[in-house]
């Protein structure tokens, strides 16, 4: 809560420094690698050394949101799949997990804050309602490009960095 409030005030200065996404991705996915396991996901990396300009330890942040809901979302002994996308001035981080889309209703809400779009809206079965509304944030003071969308068997969350020229 107190981050959001921090990042709303409009006070608060995002500081950039220069970084390789690609390593903060593998570090985010060791250290989630026992709730991947338990589960018997299956995980699949596919990332290009790509140094960018961001404020690393929110940008750590919005992964492990991505990464976690990830987690949670996917059946067991699914896939979850983590990438880069290269562009010309740009890289497009994607973390698309396997099993049930998002209604589209719920597509736009999902980052608002306290929104939960699992039916019974209970803390157990989901997390506080909190964590998409505090990346929006971090990515709209970054000045980026973020989404979601339902795929094919499951539901893809981006967002673009600015890369390191």
């Amino acid at each position: 809560m107190l981050d959001l409030a921090k990042y709303e005030s409009g006070t608060y200065k995002m500081k950039m420094d220069s970084f390789a996404i690609d390593a903060v991705i593998r570090q985010v996915c060791e250290k989630l690698a026992i709730e991947i396991e338990q589960k018997q996901l299956q995980l699949h990396l596919r990332l290009s050394p790509t140094v960018v300009v961001a404020n690393q330890h929110r940008i750590e942040q919005v992964i492990v949101n991505f990464l976690t809901n990830a987690i949670r979302h996917t059946p067991e002994r699914e896939s979850i799949y983590v990438s880069t996308v290269e562009e010309r001035d740009t890289v497009t981080v994607r973390v698309e997990n396997k099993g049930a889309s998002i209604p589209a209703e719920h597509l736009e809400k999902i980052w608002d804050r306290f929104y939960r779009g699992e039916p019974s809206r209970h803390r157990s079965t989901g997390g506080t309602g909190l964590g998409l509304a505090i990346c929006k944030k971090i990515l709209e003071l970054h000045g980026v490009s973020y989404g979601v969308t339902n795929t094919a068997d499951g539901v893809l969350f981006f967002f673009r960095l600015n890369k390191k020229v």
